[in-house]
């Protein structure tokens, strides 16, 4: 929409289309993430109705993000609600939002350094009991989608992951967890 004059009928679309990545670059080089995080947060917990318990996780996040170098942020998600509350503190990190509905993946797309991925319907079930994850199919899962932001350069070795579990997502008996995973060479720790 921004060149949508100038690429149809002008002379140098090219160029136009040139001219405006390298605008936005440069604008993403100088905002200052650190700076929006703290207004947006400000502007939440001045607002006047109670923050949920996601745009809490997600501010805290944000937070422990910034804090510890974090480079990506993982999103298992349901509904894409949790992407979206991250999106929202305009974090530096991409936030990669994994779901079984291709609806939610598509939705994620649409928001600001979210990128969506389908997972396999077959590795969904993250299964949370007291707070520790089973270590069943939420292994091949996270292997899964590690195995993917590598393959999108969105993780290098020596990167850390912050990744985040939900469970009922959207519902009452909501449960949401995250855990920190350093990548290390070839082999990931925890």
């Amino acid at each position: 929409m921004i060149l949508s004059h100038e690429t149809s009928v002008g002379k140098y679309p090219e160029d136009a289309v040139i001219q405006l990545a390298k605008s936005i670059a440069e604008g993403e080089n100088i905002y200052d993430y650190e700076q929006v995080y703290n207004d947006m947060r400000q502007d939440s917990m001045h607002s006047t109705k109670a923050l949920s318990t996601v745009d809490l996780l997600a501010s805290t996040a944000c937070s422990i993000a910034l804090d510890n170098n974090v480079d990506l942020f993982i999103c298992l998600t349901e509904t894409g609600k949790i992407a979206r509350f991250i999106a929202k503190y305009r974090p530096f990190q991409s936030i990669l939002a994994c779901s079984t509905s291709t609806a939610v993946v598509k939705q994620s797309n649409l928001c600001r350094g979210v990128i969506g991925y389908k997972i396999p319907s077959h590795l969904s079930k993250i299964k949370v009991i007291c707070n520790i994850i089973i270590e069943t199919l939420s292994d091949k899962l996270i292997s899964l989608v590690l195995k993917v932001a590598k393959e999108q350069e969105l993780v290098l070795p020596g990167n850390k992951v912050l990744i985040f579990y939900t469970e009922n997502e959207g519902r009452k008996n909501e449960s949401l967890s995250f855990k920190t995973i350093d990548l290390e060479g070839e082999g990931d720790t925890e």
